[in-house]
This record gives structure tokens, sequence and C-alpha cells, in this order.
């Protein structure tokens, strides 16, 4: 049974040169054909804009190792067009010095606004980033990183952890991200670990 109350529309994307089958509800009695279009067309641009950045990004991953420079021009312009990962990699590349000059201040910007997308990698850089200034913050991103599932940033919560670089000692604390990252295959979090354990420094608590 067709739903009159649905009406499918393929959109042509000229930069693309593929068509986008897109179904939206519509009053059947179409009294609002304006909003319908528009709505259509701001989807059409939108995926348009992401299809864009991915192949951008995926130039610029190609070419970083040969021509970091110009990767990171690529990656600008894909960050500057809402693509997180490009956000992060360009982060991270202003942030080491990779192909271009060191800017901290830049390179913050663009992994906080990765890092709020959700890319774990741009939220463990950012924290190492900011350890000195804000051991609470960095500990915070590395937990997140941890939880999204970077290694490296379950081993650098624990070692801040059991550490206490700025923060409050938290054995069993330690002890629960050097697990997660040893079940993930770390092999340094395995060996920290192991001497935790044959120590009695500190057993993984439940962090759930």
């Amino acid at each position: 049974i067709m739903n009159t109350s649905m009406k499918t529309q393929v959109i042509e994307i000229p930069a693309i040169g593929a068509a986008l089958p897109i179904l939206e509800p519509v009053p059947s009695s179409a009294s609002h054909p304006y909003l319908y279009r528009r709505r259509i067309c701001l989807s059409a641009f939108v995926l348009g804009v992401r299809m864009e950045a991915d192949l951008i990004r995926e130039k610029a991953d190609a070419i970083r190792g040969e021509d970091p420079a110009e990767a990171s021009r690529l990656y600008r312009e894909a960050s500057g067009m809402g693509d997180a990962r490009s956000a992060s990699s360009l982060g991270y590349m202003l942030m080491t010095g990779e192909g271009v000059p060191a800017d901290l201040e830049e390179a913050e910007r663009h992994l906080r606004m990765a890092a709020g997308a959700g890319d774990a990698k741009a939220m463990c850089n950012l924290g190492s980033l900011v350890m000195e200034r804000d051991p609470k913050e960095a500990l915070e991103l590395f937990e997140a990183a941890g939880k999204n599932g970077n290694v490296s940033g379950m081993r650098n919560a624990a070692v801040m952890l059991r550490t206490g670089a700025g923060i409050p000692i938290d054995s069993e604390g330690a002890a629960y991200w050097l697990q997660m990252a040893a079940d993930a295959g770390d092999v340094a979090s395995m060996s920290i670990l192991a001497h935790m354990l044959r120590t009695g420094e500190g057993e993984p608590a439940d962090k759930a």
C-alpha cells in the first residue's frame, strides 16, 4: 500500500554526478511546496558538501607522507567544510609541526572542533596539548577518548591516574584503564598492569 502522504523526488547533484533519492514527509495537500523544495535543496547541498569534503580528505591522506604541506592545505579546506577527521589531522600537524610551522593555538582550535564532533584521536591529542595547563581537562579528554576505543587515551588516562600528574592518585582507576588498553592489545599497558598486580598497587575498578 503506497503512503500518499510521502513523495519521492530525485535530485541531481552536478558536482558529484550522482542521483540522490530523497524521501520527505509532505502533507498530501502539498500546502507548503516552497518549504518542501527548500528542505530538499538544503539536504542535497549538505550531502554534496560532505561528499566533497570526504574526497578532499582522502586526497590529503594519500599525499600526506610525500607532501605534508599540500596535505595540510587540503585538510584545512575540508576542515572549513565541517569535516571533523580533517580538523583532527590538521590539528595534529599544527601541534607537531608536521609539514607546517607549529601553531599550538590554531592546533587547539581544530582539535576542539574535531573532539566536539566525537573524534577520539582529536580528544587524545587535545588532552596531550592541554595536560600541563589543565590536568583535569586532559584526564577527561583521555577518558573520553578511551571510552570511544582510543588505546592511547586509555593508556594516557592510566598514567595520569597512577602518577598523580596534577590530579589525585587513583591506582584502581589506573588499573581499570590499563586493563582496557591491555584487552585491546596494547603491550605497554600489559606490562605496567602486570607489575601493578604483582606488587598489589591496584586492581581494576568498575568504571561503568
